[in-house]
């Protein structure tokens, strides 16, 4: 019944039966409560994503939910809640409201926290000679998203 209800309905309607969540968003949230899960986020110009680990992971561990070289390449995260993320529309604005912290591989996730993961990101060489006495070094990171600047040399044997 509620489907097509607007944000502000749905609101007025939830209240008049003294309750401030649907019945869906309730069991959503007794069953992480019940399993001891949360959930953190990222955001970026592409996507925003949301991630569900378990109560008392480090931000080292959490990294490693998305991928395992984040893990291995951790270095630190930026952190700002949900709430401050929304209110100041990004990371540009909680940055210049003061709202994002750093916090090292030791960080206890917090339900709602929103993550940049800052990785150290091994470089890849590749060397692809060709007959006429040039070869080509193509220097690039791994994973591909690490976001270094990538190199092209080209040199003469």
């Amino acid at each position: 019944e509620m489907a097509g209800f607007s944000d502000s309905e749905r609101h007025e309607y939830l209240a008049g039966f003294g309750v401030n969540q649907t019945g869906l968003d309730r069991l959503i949230q007794g069953a992480y409560d019940e399993l001891g899960l949360i959930s953190f986020l990222t955001a970026g110009i592409k996507e925003a994503r949301a991630w569900t680990i378990k109560k008392g992971t480090t931000a080292l561990a959490a990294a490693g939910v998305i991928h395992t070289d984040f893990e291995k390449g951790f270095v630190k995260a930026a952190v700002v809640s949900f709430e401050d993320f929304v209110q100041y529309r990004g990371w540009e604005g909680a940055k210049e409201a003061g709202k994002v912290w750093l916090e090292g591989r030791d960080y206890l996730a917090q339900d709602g926290d929103v993550f940049d993961f800052k990785i150290n990101c091994p470089i890849s060489i590749e060397v692809i000679n060709s007959t006429s006495g040039h070869f080509l070094i193509i220097l690039f990171s791994r994973p591909l998203n690490c976001f270094k600047p990538f190199s092209l040399l080209l040199a003469s044997i």
